[in-house]
């Protein structure tokens, strides 16, 4: 499936978005979190941030392994 010219468009200013108003949105989510919930919640979100952390790094470590062989057979000499 290509992605048409409006999703390339869009992407990259909803992400912007989306950094930009990260701090705003949180400070409202805590708003809502009740007191006696608060450090459960923190550290539920911690755990999930290192989770998703090790995710991302394990990610760019496959992409990098995989591509590498790859990439020297797309070389004409």
């Amino acid at each position: 499936m290509v992605p048409s010219v409006e999703a390339l468009a869009i992407a990259p200013v909803l992400a912007f978005c989306a950094v930009k108003d990260a701090h705003a949105v949180g400070g409202r989510v805590w708003n809502v979190v009740p007191l006696d919930w608060q450090s459960a919640v923190f550290k539920w979100r911690r755990d999930l941030e290192w989770a998703l952390d090790g995710y991302m790094r394990g990610q760019v470590l496959v992409a990098v392994l995989v591509e590498r062989p790859w990439s020297s057979c797309s070389r004409r000499p």
